[in-house]
């Protein structure tokens, strides 16, 4: 059987109509079948088995702190005592963005790339190596735009001697990159028409656990996130911008702050004129309800963010 607490409402960008990012979370424990929620606005989950001690955390700290992360799962393993057994537990954060439109005056599909921080995993063992050999944990993350995915993932077993054997598969097969960068590139997407840019992080631990007190736990310093350079999120061809109210890039930057739209760090009657002369000027940075269009819609929604504020 399976226990959640109420779910946590996180604080972040306000709603906006007609257009939402997708949160999903799932999680499953030992032979059980996965359980699976999805949501319209970011919460938090905290789940565990009572057939023993498992536990896993999820949550989505991107959309209050753009450099906190998009998606992050952390878990737990514990025992007292009881005979040795395989455990299981296995939890994934997902969060899609479906209004990134890479706006241009050609028609033509564009080549684009971005980097993401690809931060480390924690792995915590409350026990000696010789009584949980063989633990398996397992990170990966999926990162797809407009329908092209691209993988990574880290394997780690722990030896009976200590210490772990490491193996690493996809866009991190050359290794981790110096400060946990990680460039993808190669991804052709449409012109003038929203598309979807999706994250999902997946965290998995398989151990043999031992009679008496065990400890296993994964959890990450970071989740990953998008990083920004000096030419902005994504690497695209001259002329071209990128906006998308649900992730918080306008002109292809990382807007903590939708509303402040002259970004000064303040929410003023500035922010309307630059609103309404964006608006007038035909840029999407003004299709506040993500639906690749500038219509009434966009000012309501502009409207709604600007009264909820920004945290």
């Amino acid at each position: 059987m399976f226990r959640c607490l109420t779910p946590v409402i996180m604080c972040g960008v306000a709603p906006i109509a007609h257009a939402q990012p997708t949160y999903e979370i799932g999680y499953l424990f030992n032979d059980e079948d996965a359980v699976v929620r999805t949501e319209a606005t970011p919460f938090q989950v905290d789940a565990w088995s009572d057939s023993g001690d498992q536990l896993l955390r999820m949550r989505f700290p991107f959309v209050s702190a753009p450099d906190e992360g998009l998606a992050s799962v952390e878990g737990e393993l514990f025992r007292e005592s009881g005979t040795s057994e395989e455990w299981f537990a296995r939890g994934w954060s997902e969060i899609a963005f479906n209004d990134v439109v890479f706006e241009s005056d050609g028609s033509e599909p564009i080549d684009v790339g971005f980097r993401i921080r690809f931060s480390g995993t924690r792995i915590l063992v409350g026990a000696s190596a010789e009584r949980v050999a063989g633990s398996v944990f397992r990170f990966g993350l999926e990162v797809e735009l407009d329908g092209d995915s691209r993988e990574g993932e880290f394997v780690a077993t722990l030896r009976s001697t200590g210490g772990f054997d490491e193996e690493l598969g996809g866009f991190l097969a050359g290794g981790f990159p110096i400060g946990g960068f990680v460039r993808l590139e190669g991804f052709e997407v449409p012109v003038n028409t929203p598309v979807t840019l999706r994250f999902r992080n997946t965290k998995s631990l398989r151990s043999v656990l031992g009679d008496g007190r065990v400890l296993l736990a994964f959890t990450s310093d970071r989740a990953p996130f998008l990083l920004e350079s000096v030419d902005g999120v994504f690497s695209v061809p001259d002329g071209v911008t990128v906006n998308s109210a649900q992730a918080g890039i306008r002109n292809n930057m990382l807007v903590p702050c939708l509303p402040d739209v002259d970004r000064d760090g303040e929410r003023t009657i500035f922010d309307f004129l630059a609103f309404q002369n964006l608006f007038a000027a035909g840029d999407l940075a003004a299709d506040f309800d993500g639906d690749g269009e500038l219509t009434i819609f966009d000012f309501l929604a502009f409207q709604n963010a600007f009264d909820a504020g920004c945290t």
